[in-house]
């Protein structure tokens, strides 16, 4: 079974760095997204150079920007993300094939990469208005 990778203690001292424990970053907490929604092959993409980081996995922009890009320039122009939530579940290297799969509710979009088979990523978008 692979070895799961989690974050590491940071090992330079940061006594001297001013710490805030009781405060959160967002009004919500993190939450797992949905990943049964019924959702439309809408793009593929093959992994190319420029997607990759330092240790040759997809660069974490990249798969949001993949999902970005299948939206219309009209939502892009006039919609006014509310929420982002994203879920990366499993990597993706050179030359593998991802699928994009949309699934639209009212003021949701849901995106699932897929490759062959396995949700590697998935991203939930909330926007402000309905369209």
């Amino acid at each position: 079974m692979p070895k799961k990778r989690r974050p590491e203690a940071i090992l330079i001292d940061h006594s001297h760095l001013e710490k805030f424990p009781n405060k959160k970053p967002t009004k919500q907490s993190f939450a797992k997204i949905d990943l049964s929604k019924s959702a439309q092959l809408i793009a593929e993409h093959t992994v190319v150079y420029s997607d990759l980081d330092a240790l040759n996995h997809v660069n974490n922009v990249k798969y949001i920007e993949w999902c970005l890009d299948c939206l219309s320039i009209e939502i892009h122009q006039h919609a006014k993300i509310k929420s982002i939530d994203l879920n990366y579940l499993k990597e993706l290297t050179f030359n593998q094939k991802a699928a994009i799969y949309c699934c639209k509710t009212e003021k949701e979009f849901y995106f699932y990469i897929h490759e062959n088979a396995t949700i590697c990523f998935a991203m939930r978008l909330e926007l402000n208005e309905n369209l």
